[in-house]
């Protein structure tokens, strides 16, 4: 889940100007995952910062880092370290448990699905990100879902063995609600 901290941390790391990042509270107490200042935060960026900026910030976000996700991508990484990204790629959409991007034409790689999904009620499915699940039915910044890009490209960098850069957010309307997948252009 998106961390408020991280999310200054980032800002400053990326030389946003002290008196943007003066106008965003990061001034609050979580209290059992409460989303609204969270959420006010999101909205801020919004307003405050260009499309790039916000990638930049969320890019350096995510959840689940660590543990048996990480330990899989990273053997994944490591077995197969040789391997052009098109033979990694081949093999891994046949590899349980880890997720493939999808080669684009223009070299880029994107998911395949959709990764963050909010019902017309403004609540989530995907990912169970408490402070999301938690909430009361409202308008959610699209900038959020960057939180789940950042899990995304760091754990493709361990597997992939290159460097990735969220380039876009993409909205999808669905059924039922919004939805929402990555872009990513290859780095190094």
């Amino acid at each position: 889940m998106p961390n408020k901290n991280e999310i200054k941390k980032a800002m400053k790391q990326l030389k946003i100007s002290p008196e943007i990042i003066s106008q965003i509270n990061f001034d609050y107490e979580p209290n059992d995952y409460h989303s609204e200042p969270l959420f006010d935060i999101f909205s801020k960026m919004d307003k405050l910062l260009a499309e790039e900026q916000r990638l930049a910030v969320m890019e350096r976000q995510g959840c689940h880092k660590t543990g048996i996700l990480q330990k899989l991508y990273k053997n994944f990484g490591n077995e197969h370290a040789g391997k052009s990204l098109e033979e990694k790629l081949q093999i891994m959409s046949k590899t349980p448990d880890l997720r493939t991007p999808v080669l684009n034409n223009d070299g880029t790689l994107s998911t395949n699905d959709i990764d963050f999904f909010i019902d017309e009620n403004g609540i989530s499915h995907h990912p169970p990100c408490p402070p999301v699940v938690r909430s009361k039915p409202q308008y959610i910044s699209p900038t959020y879902s960057g939180c789940c890009a950042g899990h995304i490209k760091y754990h493709w960098q361990n597997a992939l063995g290159i460097k990735l850069k969220l380039i876009a957010i993409n909205e999808c309307q669905q059924k039922n609600g919004k939805g929402y997948s990555f872009s990513f252009e290859i780095v190094g």
